[in-house]
C-alpha cells in the first residue's frame, strides 16, 4: 500500500570501492528526509575523523623521504627551444656539459637566433618533453 524506499551507501563512503550496503531499509516517504540527514551527518563525521587521522600521520617526519631538489632548464621565450647542456654544439664552440650561465654573452638560440636574454629559467618538473 505504501511505497517503501532503501537508502544505499558505499563502505567508507567511497563510491569507487563498489562495496555498497543498505544504510536504511523499508522507509516510508515521510521518514526519508530524516534518514538522508542522518546519512549525511554520518558521512561528514567519517570524513572529519579521517582528516584528523591523516593530519596526525603527516605530522611525523619520515626519514625515508628526501628533500626534493629542483632542477632547472632554460627555454627560449620566442620559439620554446630548451637549452640542453648535454648536447655538443660545435657551431657555437660549446662543449657538452656546459651550464647555461657559463655560455658566452653573445650566445644565440640555434633555432630562432634569439639572444641569451630571451631564455627563461623553468623548473624541470613543470617542463614536458615529447
Amino acid at each position: 500500500m505504501f511505497h517503501l524506499y532503501d537508502i544505499l551507501c558505499a563502505r567508507d563512503f567511497n563510491p569507487n570501492a563498489r562495496t555498497g550496503f543498505a544504510y536504511s531499509r523499508n522507509n516510508p516517504k515521510f521518514v526519508i528526509r530524516e534518514q538522508l540527514r542522518s546519512a549525511i551527518v554520518a558521512f561528514y563525521a567519517d570524513r572529519n575523523n579521517r582528516s584528523t587521522v591523516h593530519e596526525i600521520e603527516t605530522q611525523r617526519p619520515d626519514p625515508k623521504i628526501k628533500k626534493k631538489t629542483f632542477e632547472y632548464v632554460y627555454q627560449c621565450k620566442d620559439c620554446l627551444t630548451v637549452y640542453d647542456n648535454s648536447v655538443y654544439q660545435p657551431e657555437y664552440g660549446i662543449e657538452a656539459g656546459t651550464d647555461f650561465e657559463s655560455l658566452p654573452h653573445d650566445y644565440k638560440c640555434y633555432l630562432c637566433e634569439g639572444a641569451k636574454s630571451n631564455f627563461k629559467k623553468i623548473d624541470k618538473s613543470k617542463f614536458c618533453e615529447v
